[in-house]
């Protein structure tokens, strides 16, 4: 029995390679080349995947071979996924949950933790003129639990949030709630899918070089953790009631157990924040001695470090001194943390040598000076301002990298 090798025959494995990993079944994406090719290697199928090296089948048709022919492969650029694509698509479905879930809670006039899923539904509501409220309570039980039910069989609820409707039944603050209840905990769940879906897959793409850091990705994750996924897992908080009480537990436990096995959750678990890229251009930031860069995004009316000030001292730097308005200042002292704002960088270094190495810190370290080298080259056209106590001095980075650690003590000193 003889068999031929269609010519189309590369097109279709690297479209099932790279629908497997699309889906995060990374195992089977590799198995697709290495069960059709045995003692293929992984690194050649990865040049594959990369489009460095294009599968091809020979003239004989009963033979395949890899070349990496410069024509041959701009040929096969359109059967390579764009991966910036993909996971920008699902980056975006993230940002549109947050905004969701936070838009939900706007619309209604009590928190939705304190009331709508803890006061309101853990004593079922029995009223006998409340009758009309019962099965849609049920129904409202049963579509938080998992079950594929469309708000359209929760007629009563699916127009509430209309102007019009405000009255409905005398009943709309309780069907408001309701609803509100339904929503959140299915934007929740698809929430919690696709970071752990995104945390899979840019890792796989990242450490096998499918694609470049993105940026503010670690924020994202960090946001979608600590503002969203952990406050719901609260177990003194949620929807009571017979129907979901087990499933809605195992949904709690199933996102903390995922979340602990990400990088950037169980980070944030150990230490209250998130390590971040300073290269990514926060808004404003910490660096460490080590080089290591905390930064968060938004406008200086949200006193950005004084969050930061809070997260560090949560867990990392639990133990710093004088826990009080001057805590931002003590934290940069104690440890030798620079603080970064825009343009501005600013230490809390001694003029006096002996006072520095009593403390510890004797000026900014080779890494410090390396981070804001290359932030400063990036987004403030190589040059900073520092704050030295008579007022701002803007230091170019040629000249910084230049300084001894006296003039590097002195340029960053408050």
């Amino acid at each position: 029995m003889n068999f031929t090798i269609g010519e189309n025959l590369g097109d279709i494995l690297i479209e099932i390679a790279q629908e497997k990993i699309k889906n995060c079944k990374f195992d089977d994406a590799i198995y697709t080349y290495s069960n059709t090719f045995p003692g293929i290697t992984k690194g050649l199928i990865l040049k594959i995947l990369k489009n460095e090296l294009v599968v091809v089948t020979n003239d004989d048709h009963q033979t395949i071979s890899l070349t990496d022919d410069e024509n041959i492969k701009k040929k096969n650029q359109h059967n390579i996924y764009d991966w910036n694509i993909i996971t920008k698509n699902i980056i975006d479905d993230i940002q549109n949950e947050l905004q969701t879930i936070v838009l939900y809670k706007s619309n209604i006039k009590f928190d939705i933790n304190d009331y709508c899923l803890y006061r309101i539904i853990l004593n079922p509501i029995n009223d006998k003129n409340r009758d009309e409220l019962s099965p849609i309570n049920t129904l409202v039980a049963r579509y938080i639990s998992g079950e594929k039910l469309s708000l359209t069989k929760l007629p009563p609820l699916a127009h509430l949030l209309d102007e019009g409707n405000e009255n409905f039944f005398g009943l709309d603050e309780e069907y408001k709630n309701l609803y509100i209840i339904c929503k959140y905990v299915d934007c929740i769940r698809h929430l919690y899918k696709n970071i752990i879906k995104l945390d899979k897959l840019y890792h796989f793409l990242i450490e096998n070089k499918l694609i470049a850091h993105i940026r503010f990705i670690e924020d994202i994750f960090e946001r979608s953790i600590s503002q969203f996924l952990l406050p719901f897992v609260d177990e003194d908080k949620g929807y009571h009631h017979p129907l979901c009480d087990k499933p809605i537990l195992e949904l709690k436990q199933n996102i903390l157990n995922n979340i602990k096995n990400t990088a950037c959750g169980k980070e944030f678990l150990e230490n209250g924040i998130v390590t971040k890229n300073i290269e990514d251009g926060y808004d404003a930031g910490y660096l460490t001695p080590e080089g290591v860069f905390y930064g968060l995004n938004g406008s200086a009316n949200e006193l950005l470090h004084t969050q930061l000030t809070d997260m560090l001292t949560s867990k990392l730097y639990s133990d710093t001194k004088y826990n009080s308005l001057d805590s931002e200042y003590n934290l940069m002292k104690q440890y030798g943390l620079m603080k970064i704002h825009g343009d501005h960088v600013y230490g809390f270094f001694t003029f006096n040598k002996e006072e520095a190495e009593k403390e510890g810190i004797f000026c900014p370290t080779d890494k410090q000076i390396d981070a804001i080298c290359r932030y400063a080259n990036l987004y403030h056209r190589g040059e900073i301002n520092t704050d030295t106590g008579l007022g701002y001095h803007p230091v170019r980075i040629s000249a910084l990298k230049q300084m001894d650690e006296i003039a590097l003590r002195n340029t960053f000193a408050i």
